[in-house]
């Protein structure tokens, strides 16, 4: 029996294998089981018709490629995608459904009487291209949609965060033209550049995606190695304040962490980038405690 013939004859079987890993993912634990089986008989569907489809030497290196034409919106495996991110899986969980719906078929075809490796390889070459295109558009239309909430939820930020900045702000150059002890004017004065640099984030769309993201981006201060890190547009003017900070902090830290060898002071990537830097040292308040460093 050939493979895309014996998809459509063993669905069921097939379909409760994905629907058991699915449910043991964490947000597939209390799902049920349409829920969990989503779109995944009309895929299955799909890649036994595109199997039995004739399929040319120039088509076979196309697909290859992975430049064959997109599926349409209502395809099975873009509502796939889409549903997968409204239920909450992240992007390694649903692409681990197709891993796992790809090793079951194997198994369970391969273990019939009769099967010839022969016959196993032909197949198996259609079989993983038309895995590899629904598993494509389902990537791409999960990226697509959270790139889409994403953008709305910073267009909202945006918007519902301006007036209150605006008043941060301004209520800080008022208090700042009052008298005030200098220990009032440098704390006011961290008010006016905190919402400074708010302004500018959200102009300029820089809020992180996740937190892990900003981590990646920002390691580069910390390694010395600034490979990564991206020239910044705008300069707040705080880089000749942020390298003093910084060289204190550098120097308490490989005083008490020098076997690891992983902390240094990179003034070139300081002054390349001082709002990243500024972010990193925000979002690691507790560092301050650690090495001893005084507030500014």
């Amino acid at each position: 029996m050939g493979l895309a013939q014996f998809i459509l004859d063993n669905i069921e079987p097939i379909l409760t294998e994905w629907e058991a890993f699915a449910k043991s993912m964490p947000p597939g634990q209390e799902m049920n089981s349409a829920a969990l089986r989503d779109d995944a008989e009309r895929m299955l569907r799909f890649v036994a018709a595109d199997m039995d489809a004739t399929q040319s030497e120039g088509q076979r290196a196309v697909k290859g490629r992975g430049e064959q034409a997109a599926g349409s919106d209502e395809s099975a495996a873009n509502a796939h995608g889409r549903l997968r991110l409204a239920q909450e899986f992240d992007l390694a969980q649903m692409v681990s459904e197709f891993r796992a719906l790809r090793a079951s078929v194997i198994r369970l075809w391969s273990a019939q009487p009769g099967a010839t490796p022969s016959a196993l390889s032909s197949e198996l070459i259609r079989f993983n291209e038309a895995i590899d295109q629904i598993l494509a558009e389902s990537v791409s239309r999960y990226r697509a949609d959270m790139d889409r909430a994403r953008e709305l939820l910073l267009a909202v930020l945006g918007h519902d965060l301006r007036n209150p900045l605006s008043s941060i702000r301004m209520s800080a150059e008022i208090l700042a033209r009052t008298s005030l002890t200098p220990r009032q004017s440098d704390l006011n004065d961290g008010i006016i550049r905190g919402s400074e640099r708010m302004r500018v984030l959200l102009k300029l769309g820089k809020l992180q995606r996740r937190d892990e993201d900003a981590a990646r981006n920002l390691l580069p201060v910390v390694s010395g190695t600034g490979q990564d890190l991206l020239d910044d547009s705008r300069d707040l003017g705080h880089s000749d304040q942020l390298l003093a900070i910084t060289s204190r902090a550098s120097a308490k830290a490989r005083a008490r962490c020098a076997p690891l060898g992983v902390i240094r002071h990179d003034e070139q990537n300081i002054r390349r980038s001082p709002s990243r830097t500024l972010q990193l040292f925000c979002r690691n308040p507790g560092n301050w405690g650690v090495l001893g460093v005084q507030a500014t």
